[in-house]
């Protein structure tokens, strides 16, 4: 094995396998490119077609996480059946890094239903889930965490649109033209990915 993720060189791998490492190398690159702009926490996500997801985040710089056992295992959940790769380099600017809950991708999951007869495999909650990354800064969140009668489990301002996102949350996906109408009140700047593996 070569490089930090493991891609095979000089052998006659699968032509998936290929795929899959030279997929994983480039986006190790481009994880340690974004380093740059946010050295103090480095996190990642993958979700798969059938709504499997997983996320790694530690308190490191993009160059340390890459070597640590759970980039390495979770890059090792990556095969033909992910559609979706996020990577997010933090820098601070409302929350420690230390805290988990501050490090993106941020991530939301609340039970659906009950477990009545029907409502899924014997013994699995349903739940639905979101998943976001953002870049920039909201100002003057807190009084409408309080208004939107929203959940805080972090002390970032990403946190309010992960939230406000995840109550907008149907079973056919993000209720877009409502959850639009709730952002344009807030005040700042963004960039963010926001997305459900269900």
């Amino acid at each position: 094995m070569c490089g930090l993720v493991g891609v095979l060189a000089g052998c006659r791998a699968p032509r998936r396998m290929r795929d899959i490492d030279a997929l994983t190398d480039t986006f190790t690159r481009l994880l340690l490119l974004a380093e740059r702009r946010g050295p103090h926490a480095t996190g990642v996500a993958w979700v798969k077609q059938d709504g499997a997801y997983r996320v790694e985040k530690r308190p490191l710089p993009a160059r340390a996480f890459v070597q640590t056992d759970r980039y390495l295992h979770w890059l090792d959940g990556i095969d033909h059946r992910v559609t979706v790769l996020l990577g997010h380099t933090r820098w601070p600017t409302r929350g420690s890094a230390r805290d988990a809950r501050n490090n993106h991708p941020l991530l939301v999951v609340t039970p659906v239903g009950d477990e009545t007869p029907g409502g899924g495999a014997p013994g699995r909650r349903r739940t639905k889930v979101s998943l976001l990354t953002h870049n920039g800064h909201l100002r003057e969140v807190e009084p409408y965490f309080q208004r939107w009668h929203l959940p805080r489990t972090a002390d970032v301002d990403s946190e309010l649109l992960v939230q406000l996102a995840h109550r907008h949350l149907t079973p056919s996906g993000y209720a877009m033209m409502p959850l639009l109408h709730a952002m344009a009140e807030l005040q700042g700047t963004m960039s963010a990915v926001l997305m459900t593996p269900t």
